[in-house]
């Protein structure tokens, strides 16, 4: 049977989970389909190369830039590619990729199938791009997050395949629900005493919930000395960062809380933590659609803490395989944390069941299969 040629389009200036989740699902999509890579950022075009090597997929490297005139030179680009090619089916994984196709599908074979991954609550012009591709494209999220703040966000809600009764259709769209994912780690040893790293990880910026952190972390470190937060990820901008340090400076805990750039393996921090914590919250741009850190946590066997809130509150049962807080709530998390520190036999418990999940839904075979079967279908 003849592979379907399948254009996986992902033009963005940055670098994040949306990107790492394309990447650990390559191999497994090449297995069964024909792929073409359309990317911008330099760090995604990297990885993608090296994953290249073995599989011999082409890349695209399309018009850098965030003016109308480089998005209009991407567009004209992508519908030569798409022209050429023949592609029988196009993932579009970021916003400025879906708004290029709400620009060009109406040049396009109406064959080809258009798959539009909905990641985020800060697309620009997302009214506009779900206007146009309406009746054209299939809209896939990573959880039911996404649909919590889709009417004022995006506006008419569409049918949710897994959630069909949670909201009216006017426009008889569909989003079907891919989780994110993660590659599959060796089985780890989790260290049932007690280490003294709090771990975060992801972009530093407002609505990831760091300042709540450092509060939690203030209060611990009252009764715990050797407690630290580890922050890993690259600040979005210099005012955020200047606020953080000032928070540090003011709760006194200068030393306890320790920031760390953008690694492309974060398996060494997680080994090392007491458990992982996502504090986002529903305000400032977020919150979580997924909360891959979670996974990844899951997947080496140390257990989570997460605001009752987006992607994480669908992926965790509080008390089964994580603990859930308020948004915004320090001392709550403070509580959840302490928790895990007195009883290492919950800590086990909890990541047990997460890895358990992990294994049952969330590595890349499970999820490459679901996105196989959905091109396929």
């Amino acid at each position: 049977m003849l592979k379907k040629k399948v254009l996986i389009h992902a033009i963005a200036g940055g670098y994040g989970g949306a990107e790492r989740t394309i990447e650990c699902l390559v191999p497994n999509l090449a297995a069964r389909m024909d792929l073409s890579f359309a990317v911008q950022n330099e760090v995604h075009k990297k990885n993608l190369g090296v994953i290249a090597r073995n599989l011999q997929f082409p890349i695209y490297d399309l018009q850098k830039g965030r003016s109308i005139v480089d998005v209009l030179r991407s567009a004209i680009s992508t519908l030569r590619l798409c022209r050429e090619k023949k592609f029988d089916c196009v993932v579009t994984n970021t916003n400025k990729s879906a708004f290029v196709f709400a620009l060009i599908h109406f040049f396009l074979d109406p064959k080809i199938k258009i798959f539009v991954f909905v990641r985020d609550y800060q697309w620009v012009y997302a009214r506009t791009i779900f206007w146009s591709l309406r009746g054209r494209a299939m809209i896939l999220a990573p959880s039911k997050a996404i649909v919590d703040l889709w009417p004022q966000e995006y506006g008419d809600v569409p049918d949710v395949l897994l959630v069909p009764s949670s909201f009216p259709s006017r426009r008889h769209k569909e989003i079907i629900i891919i989780p994110d994912c993660n590659d599959d780690v060796a089985k780890r040893d989790l260290v049932l005493d007690s280490m003294n790293s709090i771990l975060v990880l992801g972009t530093v910026n407002s609505w990831k919930g760091i300042d709540i952190a450092i509060d939690a972390i203030a209060e611990l470190a009252l009764d715990f000395e050797d407690i630290v937060l580890d922050v890993v990820g690259d600040f979005v901008t210099e005012e955020y960062r200047q606020f953080l340090f000032e928070k540090i400076d003011s709760r006194g805990i200068y030393g306890k809380v320790r920031f760390h750039s953008r690694v492309s393996d974060v398996s060494d921090f997680i080994a090392k933590s007491l458990c992982v914590v996502s504090a986002s919250v529903p305000w400032n741009g977020g919150p979580e659609t997924f909360g891959r850190t979670i996974i990844e946590a899951w997947s080496m066997l140390k257990p989570v803490v997460a605001s009752n809130c987006g992607g994480p509150r669908y992926l965790i049962k509080h008390s089964i395989d994580g603990l859930l807080f308020e948004p915004g709530d320090s001392h709550g998390l403070a509580q959840a944390i302490r928790t895990l520190i007195e009883d290492p036999e919950l800590r086990w418990t909890l990541a047990i069941n997460g890895r358990i999940k992990f294994l049952t839904s969330y590595t890349t075979e499970k999820v490459s299969e679901k996105l196989v079967d959905l091109i396929f279908k």
